[in-house]
């Protein structure tokens, strides 16, 4: 009843091709989804039903901007691959030059803390003069 109402049943039965391949990673039309080896699309698209937003801004010295944004790539990298993350990045902020907006959607909670304690490093850590960053619980999500 659950997949009905959110139409994901419509959706199997259209692309019954994502629901057999259990031995490669499945590229779907939308590039965003990336479904593992051995998981049904089915399933991933309920695992899409909820999901974890970490949202928010840090500030570091202006002058450190571009340095911090290159010595993050390693961790950006890093949470890309990490099991459970959806989507993660760092960017400069096209007008305050001293600030880094912070966007990350992940599968679970878990998820998220697992990967905290393979986070920035403590020179990172230190270079960080303030920081109003938020992880929210998201109950649903409509594509537009």
């Amino acid at each position: 009843m659950g997949l009905l109402a959110h139409g994901h049943l419509d959706l199997a039965r259209q692309h019954p091709h994502l629901l057999v391949d259990r031995d490669l990673a499945i590229q779907g039309s939308d590039p965003g989804m990336c479904i593992p080896p051995g998981r049904s699309a089915l399933i991933a698209l309920c695992d899409d039903l909820a999901m974890i937003i970490v949202s928010g801004r840090i500030y570091v010295d202006e002058a450190d901007r571009a340095s911090y944004l290159q010595e993050s790539r390693q961790v950006i990298v890093a949470a890309r691959v990490w099991d459970g993350c959806i989507d993660f990045h760092l960017a400069a902020d096209p007008i305050e030059p001293d600030r880094i907006n912070v966007y990350e959607q992940w599968r679970s909670v878990e998820a998220v803390e697992a990967f905290r304690g393979a986070g920035p490093s403590s020179e990172q850590m230190a270079a960080i003069r303030d920081a109003s960053v938020f992880q929210h619980e998201v109950a649903s999500s409509t594509k537009l």
